[in-house]
């Protein structure tokens, strides 16, 4: 018998699986390399959105403001791709509101498309509700790549991906009861 904690460690690393297969993490072509190291770098999560057949990809901000396109891309499968389409973003740095709205939107050309199409899934925009506001706002799922977690193997040439998993105060809170009553 497992206990609810172990339950929901389970059950939030299932979710976890999927939500990965719409977040690649993007990477950025580094402009100095030397011997024995790699010549991308990770710089953060996507999310992959189709709305009425236009695919998009949906990131922070500040990713595309301090890079230069052209220069940010995919790595998969030791293939390098740069993204590419046609960006809207908020630069953080801007004024007050931009630092905590610090979003960017691309709609993918079609190589972008056809790249990540063969890596990821999109998440369907007709079932997403962008109305919903949770019950208890402090209580959610984080998942995604950030930089720190991702390793460059330098006796294989490999890049280590791990995802990151991150699930707020409510199993630190004794807060267990309230997520049963979610559940039934």
């Amino acid at each position: 018998m497992i206990t609810l904690l172990q339950y929901c460690d389970e059950l939030t690393d299932l979710i976890s699986k999927r939500v990965i297969r719409f977040t690649p993490q993007i990477f950025r072509i580094k402009s100095n390399t030397k011997r024995n190291t790699c010549a991308y770098e990770p710089i953060g999560s996507s999310v992959l959105l189709n709305v009425q057949d236009r695919l998009f990809l949906i990131t922070a901000g500040h990713i595309i403001a301090e890079n230069k396109i052209g220069n940010i891309g995919f790595l998969e499968d030791g293939l390098f791709h740069i993204l590419d389409g046609r960006f809207i973003y908020l630069n953080s740095d801007l004024d007050f509101i931009s630092k905590y709205t610090d979003l960017a939107i691309c709609e993918l050309d079609f190589e972008s498309q056809k790249f990540l199409s063969k890596y990821y899934d999109f998440v369907n925009g007709s079932k997403i509700n962008f109305d919903y506001n949770p019950p208890n706002s402090n209580n959610f799922l984080l998942v995604g790549f950030p930089w720190r977690k991702t390793r460059f193997n330098y006796l294989k040439h490999k890049i280590k991906v791990t995802p990151f998993k991150f699930l707020t105060e409510i199993f630190y809170n004794d807060q267990l009861g309230e997520l049963n009553s979610l559940c039934d």
